[in-house]
């Protein structure tokens, strides 16, 4: 019985050292301040290339997924994928001057994971057209992902909001 109890506790002991530890996922710091930040500046250089009728600078933080969806506020303003896009802007751009965009309580949420985050914000587009100055306040919604390193937007909903 001595025997049969000792080799039941080796036998225990080798087993349980061959036993794998589960996979644990390693913890990664995210600083949600800095990615913050980074969302802001990829705001900010939409504007600027809005304002600069500028789609170069656009196309550096638009995400190029040709099958992404961005819903704009003009009753054509329905654009699968980056190339739908750019022509959009391009059209637009050419039926308008001076754009001026001011936006407005920006609300940056990064998920968790600190790989992907959605905005909302509220914003005011001018320009003129024919002469005419044209006003309209909008709303945005809109998602980011982090891709290389780099935060692009995936997709925007805008909507006209009160005039």
């Amino acid at each position: 019985m001595r025997k049969l109890s000792l080799l039941l506790i080796v036998s225990l002991l080798v087993l349980s050292g061959c036993r794998s530890e589960p996979e644990r996922d390693v913890a990664v710091e995210i600083d949600f301040a800095a990615e913050e930040q980074a969302i802001r500046a990829v705001v900010e250089e939409l504007k600027r290339g809005y304002e600069q009728e500028d789609v170069g600078i656009w196309e550096g933080v638009i995400s190029q997924d040709p099958g992404l969806l961005f819903i704009g506020i003009g009753e054509r303003h329905y654009f699968e994928g980056w190339d739908a896009l750019r022509l959009g802007l391009e059209e637009e751009w050419g039926a308008v001057a001076d754009v001026q965009v001011t936006v407005r309580d920006l609300e940056i949420h990064i998920l968790p994971d600190g790989m992907h985050a959605w905005s909302t914000c509220l914003f005011d587009w001018q320009a003129t057209a024919g002469g005419e100055m044209l006003y309209v306040p909008c709303r945005q919604t809109a998602i980011y992902e982090k891709q290389a390193g780099e935060w692009v937007m995936l997709h925007f909903h805008d909507s006209v909001g009160t005039l």
